[in-house]
């Protein structure tokens, strides 16, 4: 009888690790295979103005074209890219959950903040809450890109 129940109780141990391996590996298996849907909007701006009048005098824009949005589903281990004329970046999707993404660029890229951005404090890695907006920008200041990724 002590032997039939040391027994039973082996058994509800090792289905209870079984299950629970399982459940493990289809939640990460969920997580690996998940989409998303990332929005970026990239802006080229330059220091220089864009077109100069044969007398000298400076009229346009240092703007390079009109802000340019594009919608992308993504999935871990995917690359991106913005549009633009001048920049080359890419971004990699590092991991998805349910309210954040995390991704990596190419190149260093600044935060864009209230006081603008830094030439110094650069980074490739970024993470985007969902419902916020991440805001980075090449760190230069002549020309670049400002790009808004959001979740």
């Amino acid at each position: 009888m002590k032997k039939k129940k040391n027994n039973q109780k082996r058994n509800r141990i090792i289905i209870s690790i079984i299950v629970l391996v399982l459940s493990f590996a289809v939640y990460f298996a969920y997580d690996n295979n998940k989409s998303v849907t990332l929005t970026i909007l990239s802006d080229e701006w330059s220091g220089y103005v864009a077109v100069a009048d044969p007398f000298g005098n400076e009229e346009g824009t240092t703007s390079q074209d009109i802000p340019n949005t594009v919608t992308v589903k993504v999935k871990k281990g995917q690359t991106f890219k913005p549009t633009s004329k001048f920049e080359d970046v890419e971004f990699k999707v590092k991991k998805i959950s349910s309210n954040k993404v995390i991704i990596e660029a190419n190149q260093p890229l600044s935060n864009v903040t209230e006081d603008g951005i830094s030439l110094i404090e650069t980074q490739t890695e970024f993470t985007i809450t969902k419902g916020e907006d991440l805001k980075l920008a090449t760190p230069s200041m002549d020309a670049g890109c400002t790009y808004v990724i959001s979740y």
